[in-house]
């Protein structure tokens, strides 16, 4: 049915490490431009811009379908929260949520995926008074090219995105706001980053001539101590991100291989209504009705799919929706590196693992 490609040896997983090359781009990114805070992680920059909010006692509203660390840095910070929830597309849809909301408000808008948010909801929040934070943690290469935002604040986390061992990006549009994270004692954690450069070392090797290190286990000791807390970016990553302008050169191969993935998977994928142009996404998103027999199926092929997010929801209250989307979703890798082939490749193996589900 698909025309066949070339394997690839191992999809998905930590990226290698990053070519120190400085970027030609005349466009500097948003995060060059404006007020920003670069933190160890997304989750110290949500942390760090949620103790403003609770030491000025204003409430934030998180949607509920969203992943455990942005709970996680809320509860820390101690900042008031209340939740809203989204439909079968992932758009803010909560008639509840209109009625409780009250100017001042801060709303918490999740990128899902990095397809976009819609323009019209970010103007009506903003007319209603509301304060817009939105989590690109899913789009990196949002802003890349525009001169003016409708959001008070950007999130970003380039580590989903290339080959940085650590970072957190926190762009603020608010001067009441910067004088604040000005003074704040941002302190080193370079555990964490350590040890996922170690594993972006070994995935490099392992990417290069098969060298069987134990990048993996590398990778999950980093993950489990990434910092959410007042901590600064390390300087490593920092020259990273300024000399390559973030590698804005794989937003290109995001877009195109998520075309080719999503026309392949187009069945399976998540009905979400672009609410822009498309920037360079995370993945394709596709919901399956047999998660565990999928990933199982892709596994054996060195395929690993992400899935975003499996909540618990004992604590959360999701909608029927919302626990469906939990239960059955996950994200197919569109990176950088896979070139047209390769995303091809992927997309039939993904294709006849959903076929064998049936």
């Amino acid at each position: 049915m698909h025309e066949k490609s070339k394997p690839v040896p191992f999809v998905g997983g930590v990226f290698g490490v990053e070519p120190a090359v400085v970027s030609s781009s005349k466009t500097s990114p948003v995060w060059e431009r404006e007020f920003s805070i670069f933190s160890a992680s997304a989750r110290s920059s949500i942390f760090t811009l949620f103790s403003y909010f609770a030491l000025i006692d204003k409430k934030v509203w998180l949607p509920r379908y969203v992943c455990s660390e942005v709970r996680y840095a809320a509860k820390k910070s101690q900042v008031r929260t209340d939740f809203y929830s989204v439909n079968k597309n992932l758009e803010l849809e909560d008639s509840l949520f209109e009625q409780k909301l009250d100017a001042g408000d801060v709303v918490f808008l999740v990128d899902y995926f990095g397809l976009g948010i819609s323009l019209n909801l970010i103007q009506s929040l903003k007319s209603r008074g509301a304060v817009i934070v939105r989590d690109l943690a899913q789009n990196f290469y949002f802003g890349l090219n525009q001169e003016s935002f409708n959001e008070d604040f950007l999130i970003y986390s380039p580590r989903k995105f290339f080959g940085i061992p650590d970072g957190g990006i926190l762009v603020s549009f608010m001067e009441e706001v910067n004088s604040f994270l000005r003074k704040v004692d941002y302190l080193e954690n370079t555990e964490a980053s350590d040890l996922m450069l170690k594993a972006q070392r070994g995935r490099t090797a392992f990417d290069t001539d098969g060298n069987q290190s134990d990048w993996f286990s590398l990778f999950k000791q980093a993950e489990e101590r990434v910092p959410c807390g007042h901590f600064q970016i390390s300087q490593y990553s920092l020259d990273l991100l300024r000399k390559s302008k973030g590698f804005p050169a794989y937003a290109t191969d995001r877009i195109r291989n998520f075309n080719i993935l999503n026309d392949i998977l187009g069945e399976w994928a998540i009905p979400i209504k672009l609410g822009e142009e498309i920037n360079g996404p995370l993945g394709v998103p596709i919901l399956v009705q047999n998660r565990n027999f999928v990933c199982n199926e892709l596994y054996k092929k060195n395929i690993y799919p992400a899935i975003h997010w499996k909540i618990d929801d004992k604590n959360h209250d999701l909608s029927h929706i919302e626990l469906f989307l939990s239960e059955h979703i996950m994200t197919i890798p569109c990176d950088h590196r896979l070139d047209s082939d390769g995303a091809r490749w992927l997309g039939t193996q993904v294709y006849s693992a959903l076929q064998g589900e049936k």
